[in-house]
Formats: structure tokens, C-alpha cells, sequence
């Protein structure tokens, strides 16, 4: 028993030993400029894995010189700017301060937020909040193609364009235009602008309000093409904007109002705690 008891010991002592020699082991200079110097410990992890023992020479070469000349300006900024020294040192514990703050604050919000947000909650915000989402542009729902104005499909495609379901035609209309066309769009589902459409059918009307309210189906010959375009659905700027093309900003919204109540409520229940454990006193002046 004392045997091991000893060896127990003995055991102890050389790690202890080998513990100190370790934490004395001295760090090896690179460079000093009047009581600050440079380790080689504190910059090895930024020493790229060079291939050659000139690139790693000269990247260190570059390292020192740019920590010299760095510290130089330090050391003459902290002797003229002795007044204003307390100022910076208030700034930089406080902009320190925030960084904690901030990181903790991220870490537990992310651990706690509830992510899944229902259709319901998400059409609910909008129909209370619906004048908070304004078109600022006119948007769309169309079909619109152009093929050789000489086609033998133009008389066809003269019918198809105006229809106003396809669902019967679609078939014939995606092998019979589609397929020819290097311009075809056609979309019962998802809202565009209307200037993305100006932008690829010629559209000799600058009044894009007018326009919609008078054309629902347009035709335009320019040079070998004709250029057909149907709208199916439309929006004018300023009114309000569908809940398809707001879906992803009020999810947004909902997401960080509840970041919001998350952090208001870890502060309230840190300092419940801090309250309840003496952690906290005032005192008197």
C-alpha cells in the first residue's frame, strides 16, 4: 500500500515538473520595439505550408515588418495622445462589451427560436398588416412568345395566344411553339413584373397602367418575328401587393420579431436570476 501510495507520488512530482519545464519554456523573439515584442508562437498559425523554405522566409521577412511598423505608430500615438487615451480605452472595453453581448446573445437565440411558421400565421400578419405591402411596381401573370412572323404555325399560334385556359392546348402549344421559339414564357402561378416583359416584347405604349387596363392580349410584328403576349392577370403599382410575392419578406418578419422577444426575455429572466442569487446590489450615495 505505502509502495503505491509512493509511486502515486512520485508520479505527480514528474508531471508536475513536466508541467512547469513546459510553461517555462521560453518563446522565441522575432522582433521588439520598446517594451512589445513579437513570438514566433503568436504568428506560426498564419505561416502559410510553403513549399519552399525561401517563400516561408520571406512571408515571416513580411510579417515582422508590417507588426514593426504598426507598432511604431502605437507607441507614438500612446505618447502624444495621452489625454485621449482614456477615451479610446472607455471605446474598446465597450465595443468589447457589445461583441459578448451580442455573440451570447446570438448563440442562445439560435438554440431557442422556433423556426417553423404556418401558412395561417403567415397569411394572418397579412391581411392585418396589408398596407404595409404596396407594389412599387406593376406585376403580372402571362404567356408570351415569338416565332417567324412567315411560320406555317402563325395562323395557329394567331388563336392560341388569346385563349384563356390552356390547360387543354398546353401540349400542342409547348411542342408547336416552345420548341421553336428562343422566346417563351408561360406562368398561372407566379407573379412577374411587367418591365421584365417590356424589356423582351416590344411594347410601343410608355403608359404601362393604360396598357394593362386596355390589352389583354397584344400582338407586334417587329422585323422576322411577331411577338405574342397575353395577360392573364395584373397589378397596378401601388396597390396592394399579392401574398405570394410577399410570402418570404413577412416570414422574414415573423422570424425576427420572435428573435426580438427571445432576447427581451433572456435579459428579463438574466437578471431575475442575478436578482434572486445576490448577485446584484445598489448602494447608496
Amino acid at each position: 500500500m505505502f509502495r503505491i501510495a509512493a509511486l502515486i507520488v512520485l508520479a505527480s512530482f514528474l508531471l508536475s515538473c513536466d508541467a512547469f519545464n513546459k510553461k517555462e519554456k521560453p518563446k522565441t523573439k522575432l522582433a521588439r520595439v520598446g517594451t512589445d515584442f513579437l513570438y514566433l508562437e503568436d504568428i506560426k498559425n498564419k505561416l502559410p505550408e510553403s513549399e519552399t523554405k525561401e517563400d516561408s522566409a520571406e512571408f515571416l521577412s513580411f510579417i515582422i515588418q508590417n507588426w514593426i511598423k504598426d507598432q511604431v505608430v502605437v507607441a507614438k500615438s500612446q505618447e502624444l495622445l495621452t489625454n485621449e487615451l482614456n477615451d479610446i480605452e472607455e471605446k474598446v472595453a465597450n465595443y468589447r462589451k457589445s461583441l459578448l453581448v451580442h455573440a451570447y446573445e446570438q448563440a442562445y437565440v439560435l438554440q431557442n427560436l422556433d423556426t417553423i411558421i404556418s401558412a395561417e400565421e403567415i397569411s394572418a400578419y397579412y391581411e392585418q398588416n396589408a398596407d404595409n405591402f404596396q407594389l412599387k411596381d406593376y406585376i403580372v401573370k402571362a404567356l408570351y412568345f415569338k416565332i417567324k412572323t412567315d411560320d406555317k404555325i402563325s395562323k395557329k399560334a394567331n388563336e392560341w395566344f388569346k385563349l384563356k385556359d390552356y390547360e387543354n392546348d398546353l401540349d400542342e402549344l409547348y411542342k408547336k411553339v416552345a420548341v421553336k421559339s428562343d422566346l417563351f414564357y408561360y406562368d398561372t402561378t407566379n407573379w412577374v413584373y411587367f418591365k421584365d416583359i417590356i424589356s423582351v416584347v416590344p411594347i410601343n405604349q410608355k403608359n404601362s397602367a393604360e396598357f394593362l387596363r386596355n390589352n389583354r392580349t397584344y400582338k407586334i410584328a417587329e422585323g422576322d418575328y411577331t411577338f405574342y403576349l397575353n395577360v392573364l392577370d395584373y397589378k397596378l403599382k401601388d396597390t396592394v401587393s399579392p401574398l405570394s410575392m410577399e410570402e418570404k419578406r413577412i416570414r422574414n418578419i415573423i422570424l425576427n420579431k420572435r428573435m426580438d422577444a427571445i432576447r427581451k426575455q433572456l435579459r428579463i429572466d438574466l437578471y431575475e436570476n442575478a436578482k434572486k442569487s445576490g448577485q446584484i446590489e445598489t448602494y447608496k450615495n
